[in-house]
């Protein structure tokens, strides 16, 4: 189920319908270089981070410092802790000195062989650096004059080279660090209907769970300019890689406004791509046929869910946390990493699926034999009733502000007897501010159970 508006939903259930709309995001990163990349030691501040500096970050956290027209008092900065005080939030990586008082320089090192890299994507923030030089380990430098974004990109190829070193000279404003919260090897691309020709979505779901889902995306894309030609050396199609994350989004134009409602579609990973002259094809597909590789560990583990995924390298993904009650004794056999999750899902009695953003998600197709406790409920409560899917009927009582003269409430019995259905009501009341003395607790227990 996807949230959507009011607007949306009362559009979907009239007969008529207004335009849909498609749009597709990948980006062409170099996703060796992505993930071997580091930033060599250099003159940054002490609360500075480069270790995730290769990572999406956003700059949704930043320290007030004194430098010109930078610090804010709206409450969206952070007072910055003494030096060794205590850890610090992980800022992105701020350069030591001020620009202006001299160029500042910051080397990165690829980590791998000569290769080429076609774009760069630097999020600077909203103090971003306007004279900037790019310089490969060959001695390529490109100038970037006049830059006006906080996150810069650039489609400029930079060819066989092992290092890139930025050179800042100038930045927005006066008197000020350089921040850089993330930098990707590589650029996006946004393709929407007038770009796209055609696409087609393909799902498989065993219904007995005897098969690993599976999804199947094509698109067909425009050629404008033999963008996407193979004989030309820059060409984008020659720096898709497999892997490669895409993003689909479908919208539908809201009814009296104008305006487009986007709806996330998928997230997947490029498989395979073809072009000719008028054309580009690009096929995507699920997570899950990427991991190939075996898992032999094989052991029994407290999760062994949680191993097999971060065993393949997958950090996102969701276990519904009732699994946790379901254990086993054997061990998993030599297969491959998909197939050691669906029999953990067959065993658990679970659904393996790959969500919308692209994360693995194992559900629990079944409701848990559970109990509830609390630590204390009055005499006329019934616990063991909120689990069950009833009306309740309530009594009415000398709480402030509660009892009705409706007649939708009954009087309290003198003793036990006869007590009608009822939920659950604590023992202890709150007092005049709305306060408990001792807060009631309800406590869910889940039954333990044997996998296989």
């Amino acid at each position: 189920m996807q949230k959507v508006s009011k607007e949306y939903k009362s559009s979907m259930k009239s007969s008529l319908r207004e335009r849909g709309y498609i749009m597709i995001s990948f980006g062409l990163v170099n996703q060796e270089a992505q993930s071997k990349a580091s930033i060599e030691h250099g003159e940054f501040t002490y609360f500075s981070n480069t270790n995730n500096i290769f990572r999406e970050k956003d700059d949704s956290i930043v320290y007030a410092t004194l430098e010109e027209n930078f610090t804010k008092v709206d409450g969206s900065m952070y007072f910055l802790p003494r030096k060794n005080e205590c850890s610090y939030y992980d800022t992105g990586m701020i350069s030591k000195d001020i620009v202006s008082d001299g160029i500042y320089e910051l080397v990165i090192n690829l980590n791998i062989i000569a290769t080429d890299i076609k774009g760069l994507t630097i999020h600077f923030g909203e103090n971003y650096p306007i004279d900037f030089d790019v310089i490969t380990s060959t001695g390529q430098a490109v100038e970037f004059r006049n830059n006006n974004k906080d996150i810069f990109t650039t489609e400029e190829v930079f060819e066989n080279t092992t290092a890139l070193i930025l050179k800042f000279y100038n930045m927005k404003n006066a008197q000020s660090r350089l921040r850089i919260y993330s930098i990707r090897f590589g650029y996006g691309l946004l393709y929407y209907n007038d770009s796209v020709m055609g696409s087609s979505l393909d799902s498989y779901v065993s219904p007995i769970g005897a098969d690993v889902p599976q999804i199947d995306f094509q698109v067909q894309l425009k050629n404008y300019d033999h963008y996407f030609n193979v004989d030309n050396p820059k060409s984008a199609i020659n720096f898709i890689e497999t892997g490669q994350e895409m993003d689909i989004y479908y919208g539908y134009q809201l009814p009296d406004s104008g305006d487009i409602e986007w709806i996330k579609g998928n997230h997947l990973l490029c498989s395979e791509w073809e072009s000719d002259d008028y054309t580009a094809n690009i096929r995507c597909q699920d997570i899950f046929r990427n991991m190939d590789s075996e898992y032999y560990k094989g052991m029994y583990h407290n999760d062994l869910a949680v191993e097999v995924i971060t065993d393949a390298g997958i950090e996102e993904y969701y276990i519904d946390p009732h699994l946790k009650t379901l254990y086993t004794k054997n061990p998993l056999p030599k297969v491959q990493h998909k197939e050691a999750l669906q029999i953990i899902a067959n065993a658990c009695r679970c659904v393996l699926l790959q969500t919308r953003q692209g994360a693995i998600q194992m559900k629990s197709n079944f409701i848990p034999e559970s109990t509830m406790i609390s630590n204390g409920e009055e005499w006329y409560s019934d616990i063991s009733n909120v689990m069950k899917d009833t009306e309740k009927c309530e009594y009415g009582t000398f709480s402030q502000n509660y009892t009705m003269v409706n007649s939708a409430m009954y009087f309290l019995p003198k003793n036990e007897e006869g007590i009608l259905h009822t939920g659950y009501i604590s023992r202890e009341q709150s007092n005049e501010y709305c306060i408990f003395d001792n807060n009631p607790i309800v406590t869910i227990i889940q039954e333990a159970a044997c996998m296989y």
